[in-house]
């Protein structure tokens, strides 16, 4: 029979276990959240410089002729590489605590219906696909960089395209982090004036990257901030937003929505997923988007593996004004009240 002392020895030897290894593991967790801080420190000072550098430089509409030569597509493509691998022996990071990936398996169309197709794309004011002074400076710090996206008080980013892979581990300089960067669906190419633009982005439990797409969800935001502006190496962009949902990436659900038909020119598929978008939207009385829109599409992880959250706005089209759309949005309410 163990005397009074022995056992109290024992259990006192039982809490100093107990108190080490929750030492041990507040201090892994706070290693874990340091790195994350430092991550997001880094991913600022990245967006910081090349604002900078994005805010100085002339914008699209300045930008010079490019040669005969270049027109003819014979220099063209020193400008611009929509899709380029990842440099070799790259070191990928594991998601780590306070990331969600977003969903970037847009599926490829392998048979197209017949029927109506809109005509290819161009672009009214830059047919010679000349690249924006400010594009041609921020790709001297990475040639990957396609865009610029902004949204009032929200997001401020570069963006960028190589595959669907690299960024969601490292920053728009291509350097190692946590938090990616904003990245172009790799399928897309610039330089065919496409009508539709998809951009990916964490969903970071920090908020950070495209978690603040949540906040669309908002009617007061929504109407205060009915506008995201998409300029890319050939234009300046301005979109009104039409449609906030969260979608299925799962065959056979409601919220099922086939991205790869609002990437196609086929009139009817537009057609049928911009109607699912718009029926799956939290708001009515909103802005309206047709298949001949040119479509912009922020897309990142919400839920569960299969879902993910969407905004859908389409670019203004002739005659429009922003006066305009901020009247539209102002009636917008959500459904569920």
């Amino acid at each position: 029979m163990p005397t009074r002392t022995e056992s109290e020895n024992r259990t006192s030897r039982r809490i100093r276990a107990v108190r080490f290894c929750a030492l041990a593991a507040a201090l892994v967790c706070g290693a874990g959240l340091a790195a994350y801080g430092i991550f997001a420190l880094r991913a600022g000072r990245t967006n910081a410089e090349l604002g900078k550098i994005y805010r100085a430089a002339p914008a699209v509409s300045a930008a010079a002729p490019v040669s005969a030569r270049e027109t003819r597509g014979e220099t063209r493509t020193r400008d611009y590489v929509p899709v380029t691998p990842p440099p070799e022996g790259a070191e990928e990071i594991k998601e780590g605590p306070g990331t969600v990936p977003p969903a970037t398996q847009v599926p490829r169309v392998t048979a197209e219906p017949a029927g109506e197709r809109l005509k290819p794309g161009y672009y009214p004011g830059n047919p010679y696909l000349a690249v924006s002074p400010r594009f041609k400076a921020l790709r001297e710090k990475n040639g990957d960089i396609v865009g610029w996206l902004t949204v009032d008080g929200l997001i401020d980013t570069a963006v960028v395209q190589r595959d669907n892979a690299f960024y969601l581990t490292h920053d728009a300089l291509g350097n190692r982090n946590i938090n990616g960067a904003v990245f172009l669906e790799e399928t897309i190419d610039l330089r065919t004036a496409p009508r539709t633009l998809i951009l990916y982005g964490h969903n970071m439990k920090s908020g950070a990257m495209f978690a603040c797409l949540r906040r669309y969800e908002d009617p007061a935001f929504y109407r205060a901030n009915p506008f995201i502006r998409m300029d890319t190496l050939y234009e300046d962009g301005l979109y009104a937003v039409a449609a906030v949902a969260v979608i299925s990436d799962k065959e056979g659900t409601g919220a099922r929505v086939d991205l790869s038909r609002l990437c196609s020119s086929v009139t009817s598929w537009r057609r049928e997923e911009i109607e699912k978008l718009m029926a799956l939207s939290v708001f009515t009385r909103t802005v309206d988007a047709e298949p001949g829109d040119r479509l912009l599409l922020l897309i990142t992880c919400a839920g569960d593996g299969d879902e993910r959250r969407v905004v859908l706005a389409r670019m203004l089209r002739r005659g429009e004004t922003e006066a305009d759309m901020a009247r539209l949005v102002f009636l917008a309410e959500r459904k569920d009240k």
